[in-house]
């Protein structure tokens, strides 16, 4: 299957680590062979490749790891024992039987090739299996497979079934392309948004200055977290504070409600009157949402973290100009007249004629009467019912099946089934290589960089 699947897949042989070998005394160049159980069945066999292996090699090798087993579960069955060089054990390994330690094919089936259920003290049944390529990691590549093979989900050949994944950052470069391919939909709801704010405002000005607004508020809050608090790492998240700020229309409406209370006013009463009423409301709720925000400078996730400073700094921003720039703004639209709607003023009132007689008058029934109504003629029935949902609530949360935090370690990009996922969801726990508690399998490499700071600094 990893024949078909990987080195039939086309740039492998420009891809994959080479060696060098001598058929009959001709020196060529070839991929290295991959690790698996089959390739080393081969090897112990004396056969040239897993598909010249039989049922006798299979046999004899599985009674070879019944009898070695005990010696790899005790630890006495070390990582690397052969001596390849010489062809023959290390010193410290002389004490195992020489089949226990022969190209240290016993430990690496064990280790990394087979689940941990395999021969360990409890048990000796096989059922995960895997298979490490020697392919470099090479973008194209990885696409090319994902495309011909994994995005199926389904590989299999005879009762061998492919159930996971994991090569290199391919899982990564396919989040890349697919959240580039889904932009159309932010980009849709962006539009009907416009269109929500257009035909709520009235105006085309003031739908476009809204969004100026927003835009702007999006520049200053970049500038003081990346100028005036130093903030250097900006992370993709921080994108989706627009969300937040499209959302400011209170102003608008307290304004049209001025309007109608004080008809003939000036302006500078208009401007008064909205301003006392729609002032103290939005400080609250955009005080309260910032606040919320900045409360993940707590996070110990970076992303978080910059997220949380930089929606907040934004929200503030926007309430800033909502009170300062924004009162200007309708003041302008009071006595500006765009030319190609004043052009057609006739056809303009006709459509807000019909808008008052069924938009408005449905909108107004529903929030004014209906939703009233309800909410008061059943009061007693909306207290039981949110009450009992919140009890229910709370029991999933605290007992069954309870707050559960994320139990992998590695962040997930796709759906739990998404055949990029499997592996590190599902199967990554199950080899033992992943979850070793050796020493040597928690070891990194550490690089530490030192030098002299330069000084004018005489020393005699």
């Amino acid at each position: 299957m990893e024949k078909r699947v990987v080195r039939k897949t086309g740039r492998f042989n420009k891809t994959c680590y080479t060696r060098n070998i001598s058929y009959d005394n001709v020196r060529v160049t070839e991929c290295c062979p991959s690790w698996s159980v089959g390739n080393y069945i081969a090897t112990l066999s004396g056969r040239s490749s897993c598909d010249d292996i039989s049922s006798i090699d299979v046999a004899h090798v599985l009674t070879l790891l019944k009898q070695c087993a005990p010696f790899f579960n005790n630890a006495s069955l070390k990582e690397n024992c052969w001596n390849f060089k010489y062809n023959i054990p290390y010193p410290v390994c002389h004490a195992l039987p020489l089949g226990c330690v022969k190209y240290n094919a016993v430990h690496n089936i064990l280790y990394y090739l087979t689940d941990k259920e395999f021969f360990a003290p409890t048990g000796d049944k096989l059922v995960y299996t895997s298979v490490l390529s020697p392919a470099v990691s090479d973008r194209r590549f990885r696409k090319r497979l994902y495309e011909k093979h994994i995005k199926r989900g389904k590989v299999s050949e005879g009762d061998v079934k492919l159930v996971g994944t994991e090569f290199h950052f391919l899982k990564y470069d396919m989040f890349n392309v697919m959240l580039m391919a889904d932009i159309i939909y932010p980009s849709i709801a962006m539009v009907l948004i416009l269109l929500i704010m257009w035909f709520y405002t009235e105006s085309v000005l003031l739908t476009f200055l809204l969004v100026l607004s927003v835009v702007s508020a999006l520049i200053i809050a970049y500038f003081i977290y990346m100028v005036v608090l130093g903030l250097e790492f900006f992370p993709f998240l921080n994108i989706t504070t627009l969300i937040f700020l499209m959302t400011h229309l209170s102003f608008t409406d307290v304004w049209r409600h001025s309007k109608q209370n004080n008809p003939g006013a000036s302006l500078t009463r208009i401007t008064a009157d909205t301003l006392k009423h729609a002032s103290l409301s939005m400080f609250v709720t955009s005080f309260t949402t910032a606040a919320a925000f900045i409360a993940n400078f707590s996070s110990q996730i970076t992303t978080i973290k910059c997220f949380g400073i930089y929606a907040g700094i934004a929200i503030l921003c926007k309430f800033s100009m909502m009170v300062t720039w924004f009162p200007a703004v309708c003041v302008i639209n009071e006595n500006v007249c765009v030319p190609w709607s004043c052009s057609k003023e006739s056809s303009r009132q006709k459509i807000k004629l019909l808008y008052e007689k069924y938009v408005a008058t449905f909108v107004r029934y529903c929030f004014d009467d209906f939703l009233p109504r309800v909410v008061i003629k059943f009061r007693f029935f909306w207290i039981i019912l949110f009450s009992l949902l919140t009890l229910g609530g709370l029991e999933v949360l605290l007992f069954e099946p309870g707050f559960q935090l994320p139990t992998s370690s590695d962040f997930q990009m796709f759906d739990s089934s998404h055949p990029l996922e499997a592996y590190e969801l599902y199967f990554k726990d199950k080899f033992r290589f992943e979850t070793s508690p050796r020493k040597e399998a928690l070891r990194f490499p550490s690089i530490f960089s030192g030098g002299l700071k330069p000084s004018t600094t005489e020393i005699s």
